[in-house]
C-alpha cells in the first residue's frame, strides 16, 4: 500500500507528510499554490488509495480486507461527531454549529457538527470560507 500511496503522489502536485504510526496527511498546493485544482488532485489521489484497497492483501491476514479511511476537507473547519458534540456539551463552554446529518454504514444517519471555538480559547482564529452552493462540506 505505501508503494501504491507513493505512486499516487508522484502522479500529482501533492505534498505529504507522514504521521502518527498508519497516518498519513496529504495537502495539495504546498508549498506551490495551485488555483482550486487541490481539490482534484486529492480527490484523485484518494480515489486512487480506494482502489488499492481492492486487490491489496494483508500479509498475515490475507481474507481481510483493508480499509482506509479517507477524509477530505478544506481549511479552517473542524468537523466533529454527535457523541463528540455531547461530550463537549457535558464539559460545556464550546461553541458548535449544526452542519447537517452524514449517512454511516448500514444507511445509518447522525448528525454532525462544526466545532466553532471555546470559552478557554483566547487566540484569534481565521475566517473559514464560504461554503458555495448550499453544500455542507468543508
Amino acid at each position: 500500500m505505501r508503494s501504491r500511496l507513493r505512486y499516487a503522489h508522484i502522479r500529482s502536485s501533492e505534498e505529504w507528510v507522514e504521521t502518527i504510526g498508519d497516518a498519513y496527511m496529504v495537502a495539495s498546493g504546498l508549498p506551490i499554490r495551485n488555483g482550486s485544482r487541490h481539490a482534484g488532485e486529492i480527490a484523485l489521489m484518494s480515489l486512487e488509495l480506494l482502489s488499492g484497497c481492492g486487490t491489496f492483501k494483508i500479509r498475515h491476514m490475507p481474507d481481510v480486507p483493508l480499509r482506509l479511511r479517507i477524509g477530505l476537507h478544506t481549511a479552517f473547519r473542524i468537523h466533529i461527531s454527535q457523541p463528540f458534540k455531547e461530550l463537549l456539551d457535558t464539559i460545556g463552554g464550546y461553541t458548535t454549529e449544526y452542519r447537517g446529518t452524514v449517512e454511516l454504514e448500514g444507511g445509518i444517519e447522525m448528525n454532525s457538527y462544526w466545532l466553532q471555538n471555546s470559552k478557554d480559547f483566547h487566540k484569534p482564529l481565521p475566517t473559514p470560507p464560504p461554503l458555495t452552493g448550499g453544500a455542507n462540506h468543508g
